[in-house]
């Protein structure tokens, strides 16, 4: 699963390799990749996310099994 959106400024990432939220109330932000990244997890999958040229990339990994 690959999901591209555009955004302005600097992308900061935590130490987790999560970006942080650019909202002023950070408090009630940032649960949804939190979420993406456990739930991938949880089925041992890779959550990765970049950024180039003004572009946010999530990408997503999921084995099948047989």
């Amino acid at each position: 699963i690959n999901v591209k959106n555009s955004f302005l400024g600097n992308l900061v990432f935590d130490e987790n390799g999560l970006p942080k939220t650019t909202k002023k109330d950070s408090d009630y932000h940032g649960y949804g990749v939190k979420s993406i990244k456990l739930i991938v997890n949880n089925y041992d999958g890779n959550v990765s996310f970049t950024t180039k040229d003004g572009i946010f990339n999530l990408n997503i990994l999921i084995p099948l099994n047989n």
